[in-house]
């Protein structure tokens, strides 16, 4: 505003996940009633407020709750400067840049286009939205008899233990996980406490699992094997780095990272799909070092 360029700018304020609730009640956010929390695929761990302001451009005082990522802002952006997207890149997010002029369901770019779109656990496809339909294929086990620490969370799982000061996060293994079948379905819109599963039995939440399913075979047959772990605690002491069986630059294909003894990567996906590294789990809390399982 002071430099006279507030009509030349576009303001995008938002958050990169939810409340982390394993920081204790006094530290954490608030999730205004959404189940979970940071690194889970329930709403609260992935609905964030958003703020958007490019006056003369976007309609001041509209409010929406149609859907919209931090994936989105590469086209959006592009879209509003006139830069064409690279065509030989799968781009997973949508240029929402007609929904910001225009905020309605008729201009969203994940409802007008039908599309699915992925949550993920780590490096596994747990969830997926389509239209307004929440289908969750596997859920992160909440751990019990913590709750003077916090709620709906895993304060003991071990996650990021030591790396960044913090403490855990609900971890995507298969022993971490409740999966399901029939998958829960929910309608987001009307539901987005998710507090009431759907009945399969109508032929629209049938058509909307479907979808996510197609969507989710389409995603991972997408995925290329060779690129390197995308969910490693990067950048970190060089002690806590994972070796992904020679996916990481300084690993080798034996699996020597440079390390004092050698370690082995996890393989997330399980029946879920095709096996990628999960590369954040230690043998013990705050044990990072050697002997990565």
């Amino acid at each position: 505003d002071e430099l006279g360029q507030t009509e030349h700018t576009l303001v995008w304020f938002t958050s990169d996940n939810g409340p982390y609730r394993e920081e204790g009640h006094d530290l954490s956010g608030r999730t205004g009633g959404l189940q979970g929390g940071k690194g889970q695929t329930w709403e609260g761990g992935i609905r964030v407020p958003a703020i958007v302001r490019w006056p003369g451009v976007i309609p001041e005082g509209t409010v929406s709750d149609a859907p919209v990522r931090a994936l989105d802002v590469l086209p959006t952006v592009c879209a509003f400067a006139g830069v064409q997207m690279p065509r030989n890149l799968i781009i997973d997010g949508v240029d929402q840049s007609e929904f910001f002029q225009k905020p309605v369901d008729a201009s969203n770019g994940w409802l007008s286009q039908k599309k699915v779109h992925m949550h993920y656990c780590g490096t596994r496809p747990l969830a997926a939205r389509y239209m307004n339909y929440k289908v969750h294929w596997a859920t992160q086990r909440w751990q019990e008899g913590y709750e003077d620490v916090c709620t709906q969370c895993c304060p003991a799982a071990g996650y990021t233990a030591g790396l960044f000061g913090s403490t855990t996060l609900c971890q995507c293994d298969d022993s971490s996980l409740d999966f399901h079948d029939p998958p829960l379905v929910f309608n987001i819109r009307r539901d987005p406490n998710e507090t009431t599963p759907l009945a399969l039995s109508s032929s629209e939440v049938e058509h909307a699992v479907a979808m996510a399913e197609e969507g989710r075979r389409a995603h991972l047959t997408s995925l290329d094997p060779s690129v390197p772990c995308v969910n490693c605690p990067l950048p970190v002491p060089l002690k806590t780095w994972p070796c992904c069986d020679g996916s990481l630059p300084q690993c080798d294909a034996g699996g020597s990272c440079g390390l004092p003894g050698k370690v082995g990567a996890i393989c997330t996906f399980g029946d879920l799909g095709r096996g990628r590294c999960e590369c954040n789990r230690c043998p013990s809390t705050g044990d990072c070092g050697t002997g990565w399982s």
